[in-house]
C-alpha cells in the first residue's frame, strides 16, 4: 500500500514536473497518441482501482497451474470472467507475490483492465479495442496472443514503474 501511495502523489506531481513523452505508443500498433494529461488520467485510475476494497476490479488468486503461459503472475481475465459476478472485471493472480516481474505484471493487468474497461476515457477504449483486433488476426499457435494488448499498455506500465523507482 505504501506503493500505491507513493504513486499517486508522484502521479500528481508529473503534470507539472516531467515533459511530455513524444512516444507513449508502440509503432506497430494502431493505436491514438496519448498526451501527457491522457497518461496522469490513466494512472490515477490504475492506482484508485489498486488501493484495496476500493476499485471496481476484482482480484482473483487463482493457482499457477490455471494461468495462460502468456501471462503466468497476472492475467486481465476481462468482464464476466467469475460466473458469480458477469459483470465485474477480473485480474487472475498468483498467491505468490513475491515472485520476480509480479508488480510490473499486476500493474500491467490493472492497466489493461482500466483501458478495456474505458474506465480512463473512451481514447483509452479505441487503443485497447484495436489492439484485441490485432491480437484476433494473430496465428492460433502465436505464443504470446495478447501481443498487441501488452503493447499498448506496455509504455503506460514502463512509466508507472519509471515513476515508483524515483522516490
Amino acid at each position: 500500500m505504501r506503493r500505491v501511495r507513493a504513486l499517486a502523489a508522484l502521479a500528481s506531481a508529473i503534470v507539472l514536473l516531467a515533459p511530455s513523452s513524444p512516444a507513449l505508443t508502440d509503432p506497430a500498433t494502431p493505436t491514438a497518441a496519448f498526451d501527457r494529461v491522457d497518461t496522469v488520467t490513466l494512472m490515477a485510475v490504475v492506482i484508485e482501482e489498486l488501493k484495496q476494497d476500493q476499485g471496481s476490479i476484482l482480484l482473483v488468486t487463482r493457482p499457477t497451474s490455471a494461468m495462460p503461459r502468456w501471462d503466468p503472475l497476472v492475467f486481465w481475465a476481462g468482464i464476466g470472467a467469475d460466473k458469480h459476478q458477469p459483470f465485474r472485471p477480473i485480474v487472475w493472480t498468483v498467491a505468490d507475490t513475491k515472485s520476480k516481474g509480479y508488480e510490473h505484471a499486476l500493474i500491467r493487468a490493472y492497466v489493461m483492465a482500466v483501458m478495456d474497461t474505458g474506465e480512463a476515457g473512451p481514447k483509452f477504449k479505441m487503443a485497447y479495442d484495436a489492439a484485441s483486433n490485432e491480437d484476433l488476426a494473430l496465428p492460433s499457435d502465436a505464443p504470446d496472443p495478447y501481443r498487441y494488448r501488452h503493447a499498448v499498455a506496455e509504455p503506460f506500465v514502463a512509466e508507472m514503474t519509471q515513476t515508483d523507482d524515483m522516490r
